[in-house]
């Protein structure tokens, strides 16, 4: 595409055509210049990492000014591919620069005819066959700007530096050592894991938090607050769409390596340094630190990182839940009283057993008041469950994993459109209800209207999707205020109609005063 024209033409072949080397040409220019325009606004432009050598610079550590480039692949500001081939050694020539400065390792694309030939019966006809796209690096003294090359290290010189070293700090290099810290990274949108990976990520996040949290707030543990900073942070990225197979194992290193500080100040607190948990927790943190150590990463690695975190904060957690509980206990008044399970919203969405009769969710009790099992002819008969205005209905038997593993046999009703409505008893005025309905999380985008007597709840909307673990236990919350009797009429509308509505049982629970 020329400048001139200020808008993209593909050539269009047809019986007929006379076709010259300037409609080929175009037909390369076209597609060449489309990938760049790619580039440019999606990929942010820098080195490519985890691709052959990702162009790291290293001195030669010869005694004298001599590197190495490794191979490597970089886009530039303009959309360029830059492909490095073949290890590069060049030397910095000091005698060209005035002392003290700073010089670059600059990467930079260039396009280069080759295969030159000429038609021996018509010698007019002649030219190069090829274009090679060829990547240069060279030693400047300024920065490169984006469009003109990518950086891919600096080195201070002063006089009498007598050669180039790398760094025995590389985040703080000194005079002579190379200095990486400010190499572009080329970018990417979205995440390039699948969604039960990032799933099981951001469950992970969340446990190490919780624990992170309680261990400083109860023993008053340095590096457990910063671990929690930490994950907060890891958990950021990851919802910023920044989570990949570039980057997650790096994050998950960082609280790694902060966790071995934590395993120190356990060994160093007298009532807990004994204790079968913490041993455990040491037990699977080694196996953390032996995986975060290993220089080529696969996605086995991966998986193996994301199990042994979720055993090591599940030893932390079996280690604090006594006096996590203790001190909730002594603080809500109800030590004796209390005998159910303390979960979390998303705690309640993966429980794979049956709900107790009582749950604490946020420092707020909850009894078990009513449930109703799905096709379950005297249950729905006693909730007076129905379906109404629907444009199909089907029924199931499905047999699908909770994210922990445990596999779950369950009966449950699908229906596009339309509405399901039921009754909820046992209940007292004016306090909230928290609805828990059993579904199939295969696909995302549900979204039903809650009615409760008539009189409009809100919207329920599930998003996400599990396709792997299929069980998920979603909670929705009726506010109190709608809550005028001790027997209620709720309907549940369907709003989306391109995704079927599928319910396999629900638990309704009532906060206890």
């Amino acid at each position: 595409m020329t400048e001139e024209s200020k808008e993209y033409k593909r050539v269009s072949f047809f019986r007929g055509f006379f076709a010259s080397e300037e409609d080929f040409n175009l037909l390369v220019d076209y597609s060449r210049e489309k990938d760049k325009l790619h580039n440019q606004l999606f990929h942010s432009p820098g080195v490519v990492l985890n691709f052959s050598g990702e162009l790291k610079v290293t001195a030669r550590e010869k005694g004298d000014f001599s590197i190495e480039v490794a191979p490597g692949y970089a886009t530039d500001g303009q959309g360029n591919d830059i492909m490095l081939w073949e290890t590069k050694v060049l030397a910095i020539d000091v005698s060209k620069y005035k002392l003290p400065m700073v010089v670059y390792v600059v990467l930079k694309y260039y396009d280069e005819p080759v295969d030159f030939i000429t038609n021996k019966a018509n010698p007019q006809y002649k030219g190069h066959k090829r274009i090679a796209e060829r990547a240069k690096v060279e030693i400047l003294p300024n920065p490169p700007e984006l469009d003109e090359g990518i950086e891919l290290a600096r080195v201070r010189l002063e006089e009498e530096l007598k050669d180039v070293k790398n760094p025995a700090d590389p985040s703080h290099p000194e005079t002579g050592e190379i200095d990486a810290r400010f190499v572009p990274i080329a970018g990417t949108f979205g995440w390039i894991l699948s969604p039960e990976v990032v799933s099981r990520i951001f469950a992970v996040y969340n446990d190490m938090k919780l624990v992170f949290m309680q261990l400083n707030k109860l023993y008053d543990l340095k590096y457990s607050l910063e671990a929690y900073q930490s994950a907060i942070t890891a958990e950021m990225v990851s919802i910023a769409g920044k989570l990949d197979y570039r980057n997650a194992f790096k994050l998950l290193k960082i609280i790694v390596d902060l966790e071995k500080e934590i395993s120190n100040e356990l060994e160093n607190t007298p009532n807990l340094s004994q204790r079968k948990e913490v041993g455990e927790y040491k037990d699977n943190l080694q196996a953390l630190l032996n995986l975060t150590s290993a220089t080529d990463i696969t996605s086995e690695d991966l998986n193996n990182l994301i199990i042994y975190q979720a055993k090591a904060s599940g030893a932390l957690k079996k280690l604090l839940a006594p006096r996590v509980a203790e001190i909730r206990a002594e603080v809500e008044g109800e030590l004796e009283e209390f005998k159910g399970e303390r979960l979390s919203m998303d705690e309640i969405k993966i429980w794979p057993k049956e709900f107790p009769e009582e749950i604490m969710v946020d420092n707020v009790r909850y009894k078990l008041v009513d449930k109703i099992d799905i096709l379950d002819d005297a249950s729905e008969k006693e909730h007076e469950f129905k379906l109404g205005g629907v444009k199909e209905e089907l029924r199931q038997k499905q047999n699908f994993f909770f994210p922990d593993g445990t596999r779950i046999s369950d009966r449950g009703r699908l229906h596009w459109e339309g509405f399901a409505q039921f009754k909820i008893k046992n209940l007292k005025p004016e306090l909230d209800v928290l609805v828990i309905r059993r579904i199939d999380y295969a696909y995302g985008g549900l979204k039903t209207e809650i009615e409760v007597d008539g009189e409009k709840v809100g919207v329920w909307e599930i998003t996400g999707n599990d396709r792997k673990y299929r069980w998920r236990n979603m909670p929705y919350i009726i506010n109190g205020k709608f809550i005028k009797k001790e027997e209620v009429n709720v309907k549940q509308i369907a709003i989306s109609a391109e995704r079927d509505v599928n319910m396999f049982g629900y638990w309704f629970y009532q906060t206890v005063v």
